[in-house]
């Protein structure tokens, strides 16, 4: 991840936790102070492919305690994770993306315009 998208993540984030966390069955917003870049979409499944074009949809700003938390059965319940794969399609150079996010599809999808 460069410099730069690191910077635009920590201000987006306004150096807050970004995760939405459950308190009395309400999801609110953890806020507490974040250090820790968390990728929603893993480097597994592509979001190193998503960073090498600045995107920034699929990463979030954690709290460690959060970032521990971003793992497991509820990770997609909790918006920690994004479904589907972004693989790098080299004829036309950029992403490609396949799963259900309605914003990846549109942007990285196969019938993109980009």
């Amino acid at each position: 991840m460069t410099p730069e998208l690191r910077r635009k993540i920590q201000q987006r984030s306004g150096g807050r936790c970004e995760a939405e966390i459950k308190v009395r069955l309400q999801w609110q917003r953890c806020a507490a102070p974040a250090t820790e870049i968390h990728h929603l979409l893993t480097k597994g499944r592509g979001g190193r492919n998503l960073d090498r074009v600045g995107e920034t949809y699929h990463l979030i700003h954690l709290c460690s305690e959060c970032h521990r938390a971003s793992v497991g059965s509820l990770a997609y319940e909790g918006g920690m994770l994004i479904d589907g794969s972004v693989t790098w399609d080299r004829l036309i150079d950029r992403p490609i993306y396949s799963g259900q996010d309605q914003y990846l599809l549109e942007k990285y999808g196969t019938t993109s315009g980009s």
